[in-house]
């Protein structure tokens, strides 16, 4: 036995005693024969048609064996008795139990609690078996009835809640109204959407180059050539400059908003907090 004190959550019940805890020997636990709880009627759960909604069982939770290696001596000098339970009490079920236990009324009362999947009680050993061990098997017995019908309408529900979604679906399965499908269409390239006048500008440039090498082949041979040659170049090669020039400026800036619009996404997508996860960048 370990001469410690840990604080779960716990029930009063009976009074203290005083005194040094250290010059106390624990009485050895006497050899406790187990009887059986009164057998509490309540719904068993059962399952529901079709088979592969299965309802989940609820097993009645009582005390198994005592856990002699557990027990301790607490500062109010009595024993604190570790109890094992069948399993470990599902959510709710400690909560029914510490509820009924704190209201119930009789003489010398321990305080009681559950630790995982044991319930430990404060009392003299000698008394475990003949005053409080038939108290506590009263106190599962109701907490397994209460706990067994809510557990039993939780199923109940949750399997006509499945049955019906189903239903539901196998019934707009084989709804047929006969319409005619609406045919949607693929969406454009947003790089098309997003570069077709600079690209149309760049088309026109090749195609005024193809007109000004047929042009420079056939320029007219004349007296006035030397002033009517250099004056064609200039207003082709004007032309040719301008229309390539804003075709590059709007593909710049048409560029830098792309990649200011995929910042903007991906700085919702990831947070800053976030940074260090792949597929930001």
């Amino acid at each position: 036995m370990n001469n410690k004190e840990t604080h779960p959550v716990t029930a009063e019940g009976g009074p203290s005693g005083a005194g040094n805890s250290s010059s106390i020997t624990i009485p050895s636990v006497p050899p406790l024969v187990w009887e059986e709880a009164p057998a509490v009627e309540h719904p068993v759960p059962r399952v529901l048609s079709p088979p592969y909604l299965r309802a989940p069982v609820f097993n009645d939770i009582r005390i198994c064996q005592l856990l002699k290696e557990r027990c301790y001596l607490t500062e109010n000098q009595r024993v604190r008795i570790y109890l094992a339970l069948s399993e470990d009490p599902p959510l709710g079920w400690s909560f029914i139990f510490m509820t009924y236990w704190q209201a119930l009324v009789y003489a010398s009362k321990p305080r009681v609690g559950i630790e995982d999947a044991s319930l430990w009680v404060d009392c003299e050993p000698g008394r475990l078996k003949t005053a409080h061990l038939p108290e506590l098997q009263k106190a599962m017995a109701h907490t397994n009835q209460t706990f067994g019908i809510g557990f039993q309408e939780q199923i109940e529900a949750e399997l006509k809640k499945q049955r019906l979604d189903r239903e539901t679906l196998e019934a707009l399965d084989h709804l047929d109204l006969g319409l005619t499908p609406r045919i949607i269409p693929p969406p454009p390239s947003t790089f098309l959407r997003a570069y077709r006048e600079p690209l149309t500008l760049l088309s026109f440039c090749a195609l005024w180059g193809v007109v000004g090498l047929i042009g420079w082949r056939n320029l007219p041979v004349n007296p006035w050539s030397f002033l009517i040659n250099p004056l064609l170049i200039l207003i082709y090669a004007g032309v040719f400059f301008f229309v390539f020039r804003s075709a590059f400026v709007q593909m710049a800036h048409r560029f830098k908003v792309r990649q200011w619009s995929r910042r903007q996404r991906l700085k919702n997508l990831w947070p800053s907090q976030y940074s260090d996860r792949r597929g930001r960048e």
